[in-house]
């Protein structure tokens, strides 16, 4: 709001027009909690706007209260750093990364779901592991889950990784796996897909628009049941070796969409068009 309003502000008094990059999940999961006062300043944030970016189709449908002028950019993802990187098969991993401070960001990343879901199929699989990577003070609550379930040696967790450390566990995974219940957008998707894994994502607006057959599943929210069928069909098809997940096209789907280069030409684009 604070950083709108001075845009606003600057572009009145300057005549340089502004341009709004909206990310925030308040739009998907607190829209009905704005103030009066504050909704009038986004309101006219946006619509003085020579153009409003967000990062997915869904997220666009949100925002159409405010503006109609809306363009759709993803996220970037550096390809430099997240690439296709071969590796020895020993155990199938399936990976899921996410920070884990406070109890709702559990629950908004379906934590939950995701150790209910392994543990109906963990046991059908048993040379097949879930990597946690994640720290924070919830971390406790995801061990406990697995205690319940009976499946401490079915899952491993890392705690707290660096970038770095992220960039190899989606190379050493099989498939990267997050039922969220909410994303704008969910770049931490697109990252494992640029390190040419298969994932497993729900359609809460963010995913839909990059998740295809020939990269991965999408399944519906709050779905238990239809998680563990992902999970099924996701390993049975890794240990096929079947074709539908070919890591080259994968990563090459991401470097066309969302690499520096990708993003760059579409923002260079709009601002062109402004700027002439």
């Amino acid at each position: 709001v604070w950083a709108g309003y001075a845009a606003r502000k600057l572009s009145e008094k300057t005549k340089i027009p502004y341009v709004v990059t909206e990310h925030a999940t308040l739009f998907q999961l607190h829209k009905n909690e704005i103030s009066n006062v504050n909704n009038a300043v986004i309101t006219k944030v946006f619509q003085k706007a020579a153009k409003v970016i967000c990062v997915s189709r869904a997220f666009a449908k949100l925002l159409e209260d405010y503006t109609s002028n809306i363009e759709v950019i993803g996220n970037v993802v550096d390809c430099e750093q997240f690439q296709v990187k071969e590796r020895d098969k020993e155990e199938l991993r399936l990976l899921t990364v996410c920070y884990m401070e406070e109890e709702a960001q559990l629950y908004k990343k379906g934590m939950d779901i995701l150790i209910k879901a392994w543990a109906k199929i963990s046991a059908k699989y048993p040379q097949a592991k879930l990597i946690i990577g994640g720290g924070g003070k919830s971390l406790e609550k995801v061990v406990e889950w697995t205690r319940k379930y009976q499946i401490t040696e079915k899952v491993e967790f890392l705690g707290a990784l660096t970038r770095q450390q992220v960039v190899e566990q989606m190379q050493m995974c099989d498939c990267f796996v997050l039922p969220s219940r909410y994303e704008t957008f969910g770049v931490v998707y697109i990252e494992a897909m640029a390190c040419g894994k298969p994932v497993i994502a729900v359609a809460n607006g963010g995913p839909d628009d990059f998740v295809h057959e020939f990269n991965g599943i999408l399944i519906q929210p709050e779905q238990e049941e239809e998680l563990v069928q992902a999970l099924d069909k996701m390993i049975t098809a890794i240990k096929k070796k079947d074709a539908t997940y070919q890591p080259e096209r994968i990563a090459a789907y991401v470097e066309e969409k969302f690499s520096y280069r990708a993003i760059a030409e579409q923002l260079e684009n709009i601002f062109g068009i402004i700027y002439y």
